[in-house]
């Protein structure tokens, strides 16, 4: 894999309503004026959009010249952009190689770690000192690390990684998430003391496409 040439899927064919969106949900991030941040990004349910709305959030912070990275930590599936055997963020944990190795650039601003090369289960390496050093080294380096997080229903390992980051941000597809089952996970989330930072809500259907409101 061409480190230097990472192509991801960043939605650049979605509608303008869509970019204007992420654009402010990035506005509502910069008004805290934090730097050198890590905000975690989950769901209650799987394929709520949430790898699709950090990557096109850390594109827009890219572009006005803000360092951000993403690690992806989903250690139990197969990242689909990777090809042949490159290094990802298993294979540090396991202490197989360093952290430049598994640091891969989309452009000038914008880094990403992929999680793992496979389909076997390895997420019991994110409860390792050696991932809470991660990301500190990535905080101290970057302006923003967005930890792209498994869903809640299918992951033990997300509260822990929402308590490992400054606050957490829930994606939410519209019609998909009843609102006792949003209200018990809001609960149970402040019971472990994680920082809720916002919700995003998903699949807005006042529109024919992919539309994104920022609560």
């Amino acid at each position: 894999m061409d480190k230097e040439k990472m192509m991801l899927n960043l939605g650049e064919n979605v509608n303008p309503w869509v970019k204007e969106s992420i654009r402010k949900l990035r506005n509502n991030l910069l008004l805290s004026n934090s730097e050198h941040e890590v905000i975690c990004f989950s769901s209650l349910f799987p394929n709520e959009g949430v790898t699709t709305i950090t990557r096109m959030l850390a594109q827009y912070l890219s572009d006005i010249q803000k360092n951000v990275i993403i690690v992806s930590v989903d250690l139990k599936n197969r990242s689909e952009e990777i090809t042949g055997t490159p290094y990802t963020l298993k294979e540090y944990l396991k202490g197989n190689c360093a952290i430049e190795n598994i640091v891969y650039k989309v452009d000038e601003n914008f880094d990403i770690i992929f999680g793992s090369d496979t389909n076997e289960d390895h997420s019991d390496l994110l409860y390792l000192k050696t991932f809470e050093n991660l990301i500190m080294q990535l905080k101290n380096k970057y302006d923003l690390v967005m930890i792209d997080a498994p869903s809640f229903s299918i992951a033990s390992e997300t509260p822990i990684l929402a308590q490992l980051a400054d606050s957490l941000i829930l994606v939410v597809r519209e019609n998909n998430v009843k609102i006792d089952e949003f209200i018990n996970l809001h609960k149970k989330l402040l019971k472990q003391n994680v920082a809720i930072r916002g919700v995003v809500i998903n699949r807005v259907t006042e529109t024919e496409n992919l539309e994104i409101k920022v609560i």
